[in-house]
């Protein structure tokens, strides 16, 4: 259970995402690189157990980067020391296997397993539904892999004290470690994240459509890469005038009805030359992997919903390899023409019909 997870990790990794150290996040970054580092370095003599292993908790809103920090920092240490092994994992994988890890009685086989690594990660821990007592065991976890001398990175969306139900013991162990905050960013900060997606996207921008789209709220790393790939799919909007008309609440209402998962899986099959069955199968064939990347893609992006919901539709497939899947289709993009081309047409195709649904 525990390998083929660490397997998972290691593989969305070692995808070359796109990242750009900006001062808001430079502090979370440096503080979580250096402690995966020390444990390497320490590692490279016999382990001892009386030097344990640090805690950092990165708290930060929706879409400010706290994921992205935590990969580019496991690429940092896998470029230092490529034999080292690590997990980052969603709290919505592994609280639950954790639980059922102790029901079995497996904990010690996680130990052992976990004990050997030089990073473990848990992403949005407060945006799980665990109660207290499954937090509690997460806590005593974290007592333990530090006992061993394993680097613990946690994300939340707030800070410790506000995550219900989190009990006394756990909040006392975020705040008692290295704990970095993720700021709003700052206009120039702003400027340059929108300059810096629109060249992933080879997407010539004006002064007036880059600022404009740098004001836009809510103003975060993720919000504006969106925003910036939204126009990427719409390459007629070029001035000022028709930006602003493609974000515009008229616009926006005209788009809001959601497609559901089998429209979009019946369209990308049909783009591609495969079934929808196909798509929702458990097969790894590398001839489905594109259509499966571009229709959870789009079921992210169009129907907005959960990572969750999107995995047990395609193949009861986790969280963490839906994050994967979308991530990789992303760094795709910018290079293949051709996949962009088939993207905007899916995309359109699938907007087109739900207007006729409605019509």
């Amino acid at each position: 259970m525990f390998q083929a997870l660490l397997a998972q990790c290691r593989a969305a990794v070692l995808i070359d995402e796109p990242f750009l150290l900006l001062p808001e996040i430079e502090f979370a970054y440096t503080a979580t690189v250096r402690g995966a580092a020390r444990l390497v370095e320490r590692g490279k003599q016999p382990r001892a157990y009386d030097a344990p292993g640090k805690l950092t908790c990165l708290v930060g809103g929706s879409g400010s980067g706290k994921s992205l920090v935590c990969r580019q920092a496991a690429r940092e240490l896998l470029r230092r020391h490529p034999q080292q092994k690590f997990a980052l994992l969603s709290a919505v994988d592994w609280l639950p296997r954790l639980r059922r890890a102790q029901q079995l009685g497996q904990l010690a086989e996680f130990f052992d397993i976990a004990g050997q690594l030089a990073l473990f990660g848990v992403d949005d821990l407060d945006r799980v539904d665990a109660d207290e007592a499954l937090l509690s065991l997460w806590s005593l976890c974290c007592d333990e892999l530090a006992a061993r001398g394993v680097n613990v990175l946690i994300t939340l969306s707030q800070p410790p004290g506000r995550c219900r139900p989190f009990p006394p013991r756990l909040v006392s162990r975020l705040h008692g470690g290295v704990y970095a905050v993720l700021p709003p960013l700052e206009t120039a900060s702003r400027r340059k994240l929108v300059a810096f997606a629109a060249a992933r996207h080879q997407l010539p921008l004006s002064d007036d459509v880059m600022q404009w789209l740098a004001d836009l709220p809510p103003g975060s790393p993720r919000a504006l890469c969106q925003a910036v790939g939204r126009l990427a799919a719409h390459p007629s909007a070029s001035t000022l005038p028709a930006v602003q008309r493609l974000f515009s609440p008229r616009h926006q209402q005209r788009s809001s009805v959601q497609p559901n998962l089998s429209l979009i899986a019946h369209h990308v099959a049909e783009e591609f030359g495969v079934t929808a069955a196909d798509l929702r199968s458990q097969s790894r064939q590398r001839s489905l992997q594109i259509a499966r990347q571009c229709a959870m893609f789009l079921a992210r992006d169009l129907a907005k919903c959960p990572m969750e919901e999107i995995g047990r539709f395609f193949g009861r497939r986790t969280h963490t390899s839906v994050s994967h899947c979308c991530r990789k289709l992303h760094e795709l993009l910018p290079g293949s023409p051709t996949l962009r081309e088939q993207l905007a047409r899916l995309r359109q195709r699938i907007v087109n019909s739900l207007e006729v649904d409605c019509a």
